[in-house]
């Protein structure tokens, strides 16, 4: 789970900063970078498991490296993230792996440099995983959540060391990954001994990236599968019309292949019949007469099939649904599933719905993100979503506490005119209100953007008025 992100210098991020919940909306007008925000996400997740190289590619426009650095001619990149792991999982050698502290800062610099050859490329400046204290979780996790979602996330641990830190040998930077073995219960053991040093201007990629050992670095091989497990979500209709062949992968992909064998797999054994059941309910919420969804074996073809069936029993075929319902359908999956946990990036998340559907769909995203107010366990996984939209339904349908306003700005001491930066406003009188270091969104911001939806003078429509009253923000200006 990502709970605040700051970057500078990666395309038109200078100094922004954002603070995430389980559920996020980030609203702003086309053109103002927020694509550029979850290709931040993108571009540490990626890191997180390859090289300098292959993580600029993996991101919009980073054929080009340089592409990704400001244009301001900074040619440095920073990030600084907060982040929950989760207090168990396994190694690249499915080893077992228990995190010290679960509760992390992340931070990262790298530098775009030009070498004998003329060439470009990315090296590491510096990096450091530490924890957070437990003084400062409350501020660091202020979103709303009860003592026994937090007891279940946050782990506590007399160890004070940081797990990765930089400093200087010499004239020479060196990163330090620390050991933190497996404990020994049966010796009463902690672990020790000596940590790995490696020299900044040789590493083709993060140190975190190279912590795969759990019994050596368990806490940095659970901070690295959660970075891992950040996807960006853009779910095909041509991938989610595939059947699938008998034996394939039973996980959905950010494309959205493999949908029907996921749901065979939710929908078999024991709690199969009410997931089945749960699916099909929340897929009647945005189309009317389904009776259910489901997967039909094809034995001729030797593969599986998505189905739909109306409450008069005809057949659908998902090659015949809209793009918007399989879309949905994809998404219901997703919730129904404790393997999809992590961090769910979606943008335009309205694509394919009508706006007075829209309500089925931001309930269902909402729903999907773990619920604080219970612990975390397999029926509520630590699972985050993160939505971008232009759209002002979907802000209409929104949560104060979950919005975030984004907008663009001449960054300071920047030349005017020269590119212009990504601010991020929260909502007046919310807990990130309370943390941002910019000002909230102004009444006039907000009802410029709900314009679009509002009726004219020679009509009768509510929409407009009913929209504002769900927003439910305090419009007014800080």
């Amino acid at each position: 789970m990502l709970t605040r992100l700051k970057a500078t210098g990666f395309k038109n991020l200078v100094e922004t900063e954002v603070h995430f919940g389980p559920f996020t909306c980030i609203a702003g007008f086309n053109g103002v970078g927020k694509s550029n925000l979850f290709d931040a996400i993108r571009f540490l997740s990626l890191l997180a498991d390859h090289s300098f190289v292959e993580a600029a590619r993996g991101v919009r426009g980073g054929s080009d490296v340089a592409q990704l650095f400001t244009a301001d001619g900074d040619r440095l990149m920073r990030f600084e993230c907060d982040l929950i792991v989760p207090r168990s999982g396994r190694d690249d050698f499915h080893q077992p792996a228990e995190a010290t502290h679960t509760f992390l800062t992340y931070e990262l610099e790298l530098e775009l440099v030009e070498d004998d050859r003329g060439f470009e490329r990315i090296v590491l400046r510096s990096e450091r995983l530490s924890y957070i204290a437990q003084r400062d979780v409350p501020t660091r996790l202020a979103f709303e959540s009860s003592r026994e979602w937090r007891e279940s996330v946050v782990r506590k641990s007399p160890r004070r060391a940081t797990y990765i830190e930089t400093h200087l040998e010499g004239d020479k930077s060196v990163v330090r990954l620390s050991t933190d073995k497996m404990r020994d219960e049966a010796m009463s053991k902690r672990g020790g001994g000596r940590p790995t040093d490696f020299l900044t201007h040789t590493l083709p990629r993060t140190v975190l990236s190279a912590a795969q050992n759990a019994d050596e670095a368990r806490t940095a091989v659970l901070a690295r599968a959660e970075m891992r497990s950040w996807r960006i979500l853009q779910l095909e209709p041509s991938a989610l019309r595939d059947p699938d062949e008998l034996q394939a992968p039973t996980s959905l992909t950010t494309a959205g292949h493999h949908l029907p064998a996921t749901l065979q797999r939710l929908t078999t054994g024991p709690e199969g019949d009410r997931a089945l059941a749960e699916i099909s309910n929340r897929l009647a919420e945005l189309v009317d007469e389904v009776r259910d969804v489901r997967v039909v074996k094809d034995d001729a073809r030797r593969v599986l099939r998505l189905v739909l069936t109306d409450l008069r029993g005809r057949e659908f075929a998902a090659s015949s649904l809209s793009d918007g319902t399989l879309r949905f359908v994809a998404l219901s999956v997703l919730e129904r599933d404790p393997e999809a946990t992590g961090v769910l990036c979606l943008e335009e998340p309205e694509n394919g719905i009508h706006p007075q559907r829209m309500r089925a769909m931001m309930d269902l995203l909402r729903d999907m993100a773990t619920d604080t107010e219970l612990p975390v366990d397999e029926s509520n996984p630590l699972r985050q979503v993160i939505l971008s939209t232009h759209s002002p339904v979907v802000v209409a349908h929104s949560r104060q506490d979950d919005l975030v306003f984004v907008e663009h700005r001449d960054p300071p001491g920047a030349r005017p005119g020269r590119f212009r930066a990504l601010v991020a406003r929260p909502c007046p009188h919310t807990w990130r209100a309370k943390l941002s270091g910019v000002a909230a969104v102004a009444k006039g911001a907000v009802i410029g953007y709900l314009g679009a939806i509002a009726p004219s003078e020679d009509t009768t429509d509510t929409t407009y008025a009913a929209m504002v009253e769900q927003l439910s923000l305090p419009l007014e200006a800080e």
